[in-house]
């Protein structure tokens, strides 16, 4: 028995633009994640072949689970951050930022460092010995958000911000970095390469994203 309100006085021309303009904005980083995710595949396959298309995923399927852990743990923070944002709360949006950073780094870490460590072990017991050559490539992509879980509760409050935009740029600007190395890297490393070719330009976008998340929050690296 619970009625829906609806106001068509709410719908007005404003905030109709600016929602389109987020969403525009989101999947252009969204088109910018699966370049990187499936033009690797398609680079390894016209170099190495089919079959280590295969050993990649061995690779790449643990990896995954890191990003759904921290992206899990970072799905709420936009909310709070718009609430905090919306009642002008400087202070708490400060320690959401640096507690947030911590308490993902702390749960994301030891996972990492576990794939990191027993990576030949884990491939061994998960999928059998052949895919035992893919250890170098998973170590590479776990030791990559050792670094990368910095990102997300600040990525998550930019949103709620409204900075779309360069979180949308240095989306495919790593993308673009993505094709740049993996090309000549995995012609030379096979799946290090592809893997290198997916960390590289991640790393080196990682200042610009963080002085724009710090400067926004007002939030200092010490």
């Amino acid at each position: 028995g619970v009625m829906i309100p609806y106001r068509s006085a709410a719908a007005d021309r404003a905030t109709a633009r600016e929602l389109l303009l987020l969403s525009r904005y989101l999947l252009v980083s969204g088109f910018a994640d699966l370049v990187i995710y499936s033009m690797d595949r398609v680079i390894l396959a016209a170099f190495k072949g089919a079959a280590a298309v295969g050993l990649y995923e061995g690779a790449v399927r643990p990896q995954n689970l890191l990003r759904l852990l921290h992206g899990t743990l970072v799905l709420t923070v936009s909310p709070i951050a718009a609430g905090f944002r919306a009642d002008d709360d400087a202070w708490r949006a400060r320690q959401l930022m640096i507690r947030g950073i911590r308490y993902v780094l702390a749960i994301v870490t030891p996972v990492a460092v576990v794939l990191i460590v027993l990576s030949s072990s884990i491939l061994d017991v998960w999928l059998g010995q052949k895919y035992t050559p893919a250890a170098g490539a998973l170590r590479i992509l776990a030791a990559y958000w050792l670094v990368a879980g910095n990102t997300g509760v600040a990525a998550s409050m930019l949103l709620a911000a409204g900075r779309v935009r360069p979180l949308a740029v240095i989306a495919w600007i790593a993308a673009a970095g993505n094709l740049a190395i993996a090309l000549p890297l995995t012609a030379m490393l096979g799946l290090n390469g592809v893997a290198l070719g997916i960390t590289i330009p991640q790393l080196l976008t990682l200042p610009w994203f963080m002085r724009i998340a710090l400067r926004e929050f007002d939030v200092r690296l010490a």
